[in-house]
């Protein structure tokens, strides 16, 4: 056997360089690829060994060598670097969402010892809206509560003035709208948020105190200094500026703009109402959440005489966001739920990238096959070749993780517009560094993992002697790695496809009224005297069809009681009645259908103070068979149904209607007026006019208008949003997944080019040589979907079980995205199969 000469292997001659690496690893001499087992010997043992302990290849060099073989990979190279970014990129902009929402309120230097207050019961079910007696009596009567804070928000129609009642303007929005919150002094002193100017302890002590945001103050006083400046609000209550706050953080379920003092927002303090309002509690150092919930169980039985049953516990800080679904007093489900969901989609996509690394790295395990064997014959063993290629992997993860880094800053603004954030990526930040370096080397890992096994493995005697070849199996791992990714990319397109038809689903269902042109607009103690006046004006006007004074609008509900009674009523029996007022033509203007009865109509009929309108549902769950002249008694008054209406959507529309009543005027109640508005002109136009004509009665009073379609609509908002993600997360998944199944028939027809040549010189067609490079992907993609077809049948089934009204899923359905995904799978095969057989056979059969 010819040997080298010893002084090749001489450790004075002998240099950790370029060449050193050729003549061991390339071996483009037969002469030098006979390597005598003495020769290897002393090399292996050498202090200048590439394998030898004392001694490893310079990291330039070694990087050299992987941007040569990226370079030699080519278009391959292109395709494993710009998937695996992709990947990367969707992952981490999910992920950065992911943890924008499970921070919600941690960041209060108190979080450990806040909890929120919640009421469940059988008729109204489990509540966050509680009486507001329960914070002082915990705070007075039971141990272990520091301190206490009753929240009450709402969108408020606010009218400023400053002490001179000029120069102070609020345009918070178009509407002149402010979102206020009525708090205790404790509120400021249990949670962080940063303010400015004033003392949390003493801000909101003065019943005639106002705190505001930076923003809010900037839009009333401009540059001037706010503190100490009184305002006059509606002109009537006047407050004095106690407190500049910092914006609120964009990770707080908190939305006020403005805290005014509790007890002056003039709330009912009885333990037998609940108005919109929400307890927070701090508890004292050292005690136990759950065992002060157990405590405080039964606090409103016990203050009620047992008139009232509801039980009573504590749901921690780290929950609020995050769960809004409960079973009685335990936490099920809510937010959280789609924060698990994109979770696992971003998983998925990353795995999906990485398995088209995985798949492209085996597929050109030919070109490594002699360096791994001539590694292995002098001595290499498994592990470090492993190390290598593992090194390999993450050094191609981090470029791919540089790109990722720019692709998120250039869709992260897309993505808040999408989803109604702000979230940014924090680059300036040290855990933003920290933490992108361990998701690299994870996902270097990951990717890295079985092409090293895989390529480790190879036996030397083998690949020498040229017998090696290929993964090649009938179940080879690379196929399986195929099949997996497309089952994933099916799944998410397969619920984006049913998450669309749920919301179409709830979008066409008949909502029982007209939305069109129906506005709603506010009225307050100061325009509500003159309610008549203006309606007189809107209708000679001829602005408006139809004008209907009531208590509340048709976008969503604002009153339930369980205090109702009626002839042949079961004592036992209890349930929630959503309730509405209205004077005149309020079937009319809303277009509700009358379907037994009419209207009612104190104009016409003086005993309609009193007069009831029942929906479908309560005439139901009531038992009447002829409703009509019916007495139904409400808190002691009488009132005789007059009319019977069609059930319509209030609330969701995707849960069932409840049961409504609709009373007379005697009650008194009236803070709304539904305007539909003429054909005649604009809606802009037409509500210009409607402004005007509240202005001519109430001028200090902001105009506040509702229109009912686009309130309507909003209730799609979440749904949409949802959707709208998961169909662009799903064709990222196929984009990608077609990226690497575009790679590997790219290169399996190159491989097999020499094949190509002979079978068309022997007279084989296009088609059959197209067929012949197809057939094997598209067989794999079959194999996905008979996978992935039932896993998305039974995960869609799961997601719309928690829908009362909800669409179904027909066999059509799967049919149409399974042959959408082969559709997608063979154009992006065909392109290299037809590439490569119309390719001329003579290059091909001439290359060597």
């Amino acid at each position: 056997m010819n040997t080298l000469p010893d002084r090749s292997i001489d450790p004075v001659r002998v240099k950790p360089t370029k060449n050193l690496e050729i003549v061991v690893i390339s071996q483009k001499s037969s002469q030098k690829s006979k390597i005598s087992h003495s020769v290897i010997h002393k090399f292996h043992n050498s202090p200048f060994s590439i394998i030898n302990s004392q001694f490893s290849i310079p990291m330039f060099y070694h990087l050299k060598i992987i941007f040569r073989n990226l370079r030699r990979g080519g278009v391959y190279s292109v395709i494993n670097i710009s998937g695996l970014a992709i990947g990367m990129a969707t992952t981490i902009v999910i992920m950065l969402w992911v943890y924008n929402q499970w921070s919600y309120d941690r960041f209060h230097t108190k979080n450990k010892s806040l909890y929120k207050v919640w009421c469940y019961d059988e008729v109204n079910g489990t509540s966050d809206k509680v009486p507001s007696q329960i914070g002082p009596t915990l705070l007075d009567k039971y141990a272990g509560f520091a301190d206490m804070t009753r929240y009450r928000e709402s969108e408020t129609p606010f009218m400023l003035q400053g002490e001179d009642n000029a120069d102070l303007t609020f345009s918070v929005d178009a509407n002149n709208t402010v979102v206020v919150a009525s708090v205790d002094p404790g509120f400021l002193q249990m949670f962080s948020f940063s303010l400015v100017y004033g003392d949390v302890k003493t801000a909101l002590v003065d019943p005639y105190s106002i705190v505001m945001t930076e923003t809010t103050a900037r839009h009333l006083f401009g540059k001037k200094d706010p503190m100490g400046k009184t305002i006059t609000v509606n002109g009537a209550m006047q407050f004095t500026v106690t407190g500049i706050l910092s914006d609120l953080p964009g990770n707080t379920g908190f939305g006020f703009e403005i805290l005014i003092p509790y007890k002056r927002y003039g709330t009912d303090d009885s333990w037998f109402n609940t108005p919109t309002q929400s307890v927070y509690v701090e508890l004292s150092t050292g005690v136990d959440g759950k065992v002060a919930s157990t405590s405080i169980r039964d606090i409103v039985s016990t203050h009620t005489g047992g008139r009232l049953t509801s039980e009573t516990f504590l749901q921690h800080v780290s929950g609020w966001h995050l769960y809004s679904r409960f079973e009685k007093d335990q936490a099920v489900g809510g937010r959280i739920e789609t924060l698990r969901m994109f979770t696992l989609i971003a998983l998925l996509i990353l795995f999906i990238a990485c398995i088209n690394f995985m798949n492209l790295s085996t597929a050109q395990s030919t070109r490594y096959a002699k360096e791994v064997g001539v590694r292995k014959v002098i001595g290499a063993r498994r592990h470090t070749l492993i190390t290598r290629f593992l090194g390999d992997s993450i050094f191609i993860t981090a470029i791919a993780g540089a790109l990722a880094v720019i692709l998120v800053l250039v869709c992260l603004p897309f993505f808040n517009a999408l989803m109604g954030e702000k979230l940014n990526l924090g680059i300036g930040g040290g855990w933003f560094w920290f933490a992108l370096a361990a998701f690299i080397i994870l996902t270097g890992i990951l990717a890295g993992s079985y092409p090293s096994l895989y390529l480790s493995s190879f036996l030397p005697v083998k690949v020498l002697k040229g017998a090696f070849r290929g993964d090649h199996g009938l179940v080879a791992p690379r196929k399986v790695l195929i099949v997996v990714q497309f089952t994933f990319a099916v799944v998410l397109i397969m619920s984006t496809t049913v998450i669309y038809r749920q919301i179409h689903h709830a979008k066409t269902r008949d909502i029982g009224y007209d939305k069109s042109r129906l506005v709603s607009v506010m009225i307050n103690d100061q325009s509500r005297p003159n309610r008549e006046l203006i309606r007189r004006d809107l209708l000679n006007s001829g602005i408006a069809e139809s004008v209907s004074i009531n208590f509340a609008s048709m976008t969503g509900s604002e009153s339930t009681f369980t205090y109702i009674s009626w002839r042949g009523k079961d004592p036992e029996s209890k349930f929630i009645i959503e309730r509405n007022y209205a004077e005149n033509d309020w079937a009319k203007t809303t277009g509700i259908q009358i379907i037994q009865g009419r209207d009612i109509d104190i104009r016409n009929y003086s005993t309609d103070s009193t007069a009831m309108l029942l929906n479908e549902a309560a005439v139901k769950v009531m038992g009447f068979e002829d409703p009509i002249g019916e007495i139904i008694r409400e808190w002691g008054r009488e009132y005789h149904v007059v009319g019977v209406i069609k059930d319509f959507i209030l609330e969701s529309p995707y849960e069932p209607v409840h049961p409504m009543i609709i009373g007379g005027p005697s009650s008194g109640w009236f803070n709304n007026i539904n305007i539909k508005l003429t054909t005649h002109g604009s809606i802009s136009e037409n509500l210009s006019q409607v402004e005007k004509i509240f202005k001519k009665y109430n001028p200090a009073e902001p105009f506040i208008y509702h229109l009912a379609d686009e309130e309507y609509a909003r209730r799609f908002d979440q749904e949409q949003r949802i959707g709208s993600l998961i169909s662009w997360f799903a064709a990222l998944a196929v984009f990608i997944s077609c990226l690497g199944l575009f790679g590997l028939s790219a290169y399996m027809a190159e491989n097999r080019h020499k094949e190509i040549g002979i079978r068309k010189v022997l007279g084989a067609s296009i088609a059959n040589i197209t067929s012949l490079l197809s057939r094997e992907f598209l067989i794999l993609v079959s194999i996905s979907l008979l996978i992935a077809i039932p896993i998305a049948w039974w995960a869609m089934s799961q997601w719309l079980s928690g829908y009362a009204y909800r669409t179904d899923m027909p066999w059509w359905l799967f049919v149409a995205v399974a042959a959408l995904t082969i559709g997608i799978a063979l154009i992006t095969v065909s392109f290299q199969a037809i590439k490569a057989a119309t390719a001329n056979p003579v290059k091909a059969i001439k290359s060597e």
